[in-house]
């Protein structure tokens, strides 16, 4: 009953706010360009569950390439999508120095081997393929020639793989999310959540997302509603609101599940919503330089004071 009142809540703060919050001038601080070879390579890892995990990585190409080591976004697509549906996403990432790693679930549409018995395990596998990312850590690096830094990284996604990154950032599933495998062996420096799902009963709810200890940065829109998942868009920020730490949230004014099938499913036809969008990787780059990087610029737009409803980047 608390869970349902605290939800009501939400819709009801979120439903009063009709006014724009600007999102603070980033150029000084997220590339203009960044190295503008773009390399995308996959590895085929092998792990205990699966005969291999592809993982597909973005990382900077020669004129990008640097003897430091580069920090690490570990990403989970959306349910039965695929890495390379998020190719307008992730190379941006890639060309603010980023390496991304995202594995092919076994949920994908593209996945045709073993498959969970359950699909409530689902969770559970993802977490498993990240684990068998970072555990081939040095394997990723022959491949692509290139050093990686584990020692903190982000955990990132969408819709689906965005619940898998707050997961990964310290949220407590509940018990359909079937067995939780041993933690991920690396600190999770910061959580971007880009239309992570709203509270599912037994699966993620009010007390798991309280668990997360990682800084969050989740994005949705008034117009990510996902019918019979996510019927009201405010239910995405959940996770927002139950966050005990710190934690902001990037609300768009129109902006659907998948930026008019920019990201996620862009096999079906737009009209893509490339303004927004544009918005969003500017603000989620941010948002890794400041909590990955440390750097002192990008945390200003963070620790301001900022509205907590409206349209644009709220605080708590």
């Amino acid at each position: 009953m608390r869970t349902r009142l605290v939800f009501l809540f939400i819709l009801a703060l979120s439903a009063c706010a009709e006014h724009n919050t600007p999102v603070a001038d980033l150029s000084k601080i997220v590339p203009a360009a960044g190295p503008r070879d773009i390399r995308v390579s996959t590895v085929d890892l092998v792990s205990d569950r699966r005969d291999t995990i592809p993982v597909m990585i973005w990382h900077p190409g020669q004129d990008g390439a640097t003897s430091e080591a580069l920090p690490v976004v570990l990403f989970s697509t959306g349910a039965f999508s695929s890495p390379e549906k998020y190719d307008a996403l992730l190379k941006r990432w890639a060309q603010a120095g980023y390496a991304v790693l995202a594995p092919l679930h076994v949920d994908s549409e593209r996945w045709t081997g073993p498959k969970p018995e359950k699909q409530t395990e689902g969770l559970a596998w993802r977490r498993l393929d990240m684990i068998a990312t970072i555990d081939a850590i040095e394997q990723i690096e022959m491949e692509i020639d290139q050093a990686l830094s584990i020692s903190e990284v982000a955990a990132a996604g969408h819709s689906f793989g965005a619940m898998l990154a707050q997961v990964l950032g310290g949220a407590q599933p509940g018990p359909l999310a079937g067995p939780i495998p041993r933690v991920v062996p690396v600190s999770v420096a910061a959580i971007i959540a880009i239309s992570p799902p709203g509270p599912i009963p037994g699966y993620i709810e009010q007390a798991g997302w309280a668990r997360m200890d990682a800084p969050q940065l989740l994005t949705t829109g008034s117009a990510d509603i996902v019918p019979q998942m996510v019927p009201e868009w405010q239910l995405h920020l959940a996770g927002h609101y139950s966050h005990s730490g710190k934690s902001w949230a990037l609300v768009q004014q129109g902006v659907d599940h998948y930026f008019g099938n920019v990201i996620g499913r862009t096999e079906y036809p737009g009209p893509p919503q490339t303004e927004a969008f544009d918005e969003m990787v500017d603000i989620t780059t941010a948002f890794l330089e400041a909590h990955v990087r440390r750097d002192a610029a990008a945390m200003a737009t963070f620790i301001k004071p900022l509205p907590t409803d409206g349209f644009g980047l709220r605080g708590q």
